[in-house]
């Protein structure tokens, strides 16, 4: 861009320095060029010429450069998608390349890596490791894959265990269990029945009654006293020892009839737990082996499953979603896209735009030479009459006279019209006149010389210029 940029505005600098010497040299009015206005318009055609020249030749190298730049890099570079040009310069056995241009990615001589599938997979957005083959530098498989991982198998076939006896029926168990069976098929029965029975075999309250009625039948005050204090220690036994061993009784029958119940079951379960575990233990005894063997195997299961889901997850994140090769396809994108769009592309519109200008400086041109060739013959007829007069060429008044046509007025008639012998009476030499009561001479451009004018009076010199010499002075007059 920096350089497009560059060549642009030295390209406008130098057409905006031709134009401003070429409107410099332009004439202002009608007349002729000034001799100042004619060198201007010299130097311009002549900076005019060397800026067409140089110009022509920047636009010829920036139309050779961007065709051939556009047939030979861009082309190449959209040409998707198998790209042979570039596969042709950087494949295998191409022509930069006997390995190609990744022949470091690749170390097994019969495996290669084209810059199409490159490209391709870059454009997909898949990974780097799947697009340049990077299994050669680092091979997943062989460092997490479990199938290849003949040491592991080795070793889990190798797996041993340490032996231990498990007593799960330990003699102190056995002991403990068997006398809990003895004890739950005691009989409870006799000793509920025995708890059942009164706990005093007389009635104490009959007892009691018995005793205050012998007191009051006794005469002796005192014997009667003594067998009412009886009574009433009787029944004070009734009413507190008595009733709290009723019960404590009733507790006791209570516990007693409800083992009576529970023992049974208990017994029966004692038994069974017994039995199963002899059972079991019989079978460890007789199954060790198996049941190592079968733990081992869940084991190396479980292990190998962790290991193939680690060897799982390892391969998608590098394989799918770690090292993505989208950002190197943008960066070739952005690279052609630069080099197509503003580097090529610009060369072709510096060069269209430099062959226009280069077209224009040829047309304007031809009207800066035409108008210095008109300067430098007005020069010329002004100095070619300066040396005449010099020379004492001047005609006299009477001599020659031509009789204006009959078209003309009066007035007009009165001004005679000479012939110069020199140049003769013709449209395209020049001719003197003298205007009446005056003896100066008036010198008659040849008509053509710069524009043609109509004259009223039908002369055949229409658009004349005349020149008034007189003595050293020079005027010129405009009809």
């Amino acid at each position: 861009m920096e350089f497009t940029h560059m060549v642009s505005n030295s390209i406008s600098s130098l057409l905006c320095l031709t134009w401003i010497l070429l409107l410099c040299g332009a004439p202002c009015t009608n007349n002729d060029p000034s001799p100042k206005e004619a060198s201007t318009l010299a130097a311009a055609l002549a900076f005019a010429a060397l800026a067409g020249i140089i110009v022509w030749g920047q636009a010829t190298v920036a139309l050779l450069l961007g065709a051939h730049g556009h047939a030979w890099v861009c082309q190449p570079l959209f040409d998707h998608p198998h790209y042979p040009v570039l596969s042709g310069l950087f494949d295998p056995e191409g022509l930069f390349y006997k390995n190609g241009i990744f022949h470091m990615f690749t170390q097994d001589g019969n495996e290669s890596l084209t810059v199409k599938n490159v490209l391709k997979n870059c454009q997909r957005d898949q990974s780097a490791y799947r697009s340049f083959n990077l299994h050669n530098q680092v091979n997943v498989d062989k460092l997490f894959k479990v199938d290849d991982w003949t040491s592991l198998k080795e070793l889990l076939n190798n797996f041993t265990t340490t032996r231990t006896s498990l007593d799960i029926l330990g003699p102190a168990l056995r002991l403990n269990l068997q006398s809990l069976s003895t004890l739950s098929i005691a009989n409870l029965t006799s000793y509920r029945l025995q708890a059942s029975e009164p706990i005093t075999r007389k009635d104490l309250d009959t007892f009691a009654d018995q005793l205050n009625t012998v007191a009051r039948q006794m005469v002796d005050s005192v014997s009667s006293r003594k067998m009412d204090n009886i009574a009433y220690s009787v029944r004070r036994i009734i009413n507190n020892e008595l009733r709290q061993l009723k019960k404590i009784k009733s507790v006791v029958l209570y516990k007693i009839t409800t083992l009576e119940i529970l023992l049974p079951p208990l017994n029966r379960q004692v038994n069974q737990s017994l039995r199963d575990l002899q059972r079991i233990q019989s079978y460890l005894e007789n199954e060790e082996h198996e049941l190592e063997k079968q733990n081992r195997k869940r084991y190396s299961n479980r292990l190998e499953n962790y290991l193939q889901e680690l060897y799982t997850y390892v391969d998608s994140k590098i394989g799918r979603e770690i090292g993505k090769c989208r950002p190197l396809w943008r960066v070739y994108h952005s690279a052609r896209l630069y080099v197509c769009k503003f580097v090529i592309d610009s060369l072709n519109t510096i060069a269209l735009f430099s062959y226009l200008s280069v077209l224009i400086c040829a047309v304007i041109c031809p009207v800066a030479i035409k108008l210095l060739k008109i300067s430098r013959m007005g020069s010329d007829y002004v100095a070619g009459s300066l040396r005449d007069s010099q020379r004492g060429l001047i005609l006299d008044n009477g001599l020659n006279w031509a009789t204006p046509p009959t078209s003309c007025t009066p007035e007009e008639r009165h001004s005679p019209t000479i012939t110069s012998p020199q140049f003769g009476h013709h449209p395209s030499s020049p001719v003197w006149t003298t205007e009446p009561g005056s003896s100066s001479l008036v010198h008659i451009a040849p008509t053509g010389i710069h524009e043609r004018m109509t004259q009223e009076c039908g002369s055949p010199y229409s658009g004349v210029r005349l020149a008034t010499l007189g003595g050293r002075d020079h005027h010129r007059l405009r009809f």
